[in-house]
């Protein structure tokens, strides 16, 4: 299957109530393939741990197969890029962890010294000495070739990521609200 059908698969998957990351997560590591998960039997299915009758009924609802369609067009619009756990370009680092992100939001390219990377995370009301530190982490990071990592959320965050752009450094942003939106 191509890419663009993965990607669909993938947004499809996320959509289904009552499915969360975490479970989610658990069918990726079972089945080990996508397409696997939706061509799996109601039996098959069952078999894992966490996942309910009225769950497995919902992965068949057409519904979602139109709601993955329009987010993806959505996405091209907005020139933002999809990849799915499952993607060779999917951050090393970040499969690492318990339980990754299923699909990924891109605007930008990631870069191989992304590998090198640390996240900052602080107070959106932060005080003098806190951004005094802020911009120091992020233009020392910068200065030694470390991307910094964050939300890009007033205060800290935001801070930290422009002080290492100030300083040719790289910085990616992380938005739990989506790429179209920057809250706050």
């Amino acid at each position: 299957m191509k890419e663009r059908g993965k990607i669909l698969l993938w947004l499809r998957l996320s959509r289904v109530k009552g499915l969360g990351p975490i479970t989610i997560y658990r069918l990726f590591q079972h089945f080990k393939d996508i397409e696997r998960i939706f061509s799996a039997g109601e039996n098959q299915i069952s078999e894992i741990a966490g996942i309910k009758r009225s769950i497995i009924q919902e992965l068949k609802n057409p519904e979602y197969i139109k709601s993955a369609e329009q987010e993806l067009k959505r996405c091209e619009k907005l020139g933002v890029e999809l990849i799915a756990l499952d993607s060779k370009d999917y951050p090393e680092n970040l499969a690492q962890i318990p339980d990754p992100p299923t699909v990924l939001y891109v605007r930008g390219k990631f870069k191989k010294e992304d590998k090198r990377a640390v996240a900052v995370v602080g107070s959106r009301n932060n005080n003098e000495y806190g951004e005094v530190m802020a911009k120091r982490i992020g233009s020392g990071l910068a200065k030694f070739g470390i991307t910094v990592i964050s939300g890009m959320a007033r205060g800290i965050d935001s801070i930290s990521q422009q002080s290492a752009l100030e300083a040719g450094g790289r910085s990616i942003a992380v938005l739990g609200s989506g790429v179209d939106v920057i809250y706050p």
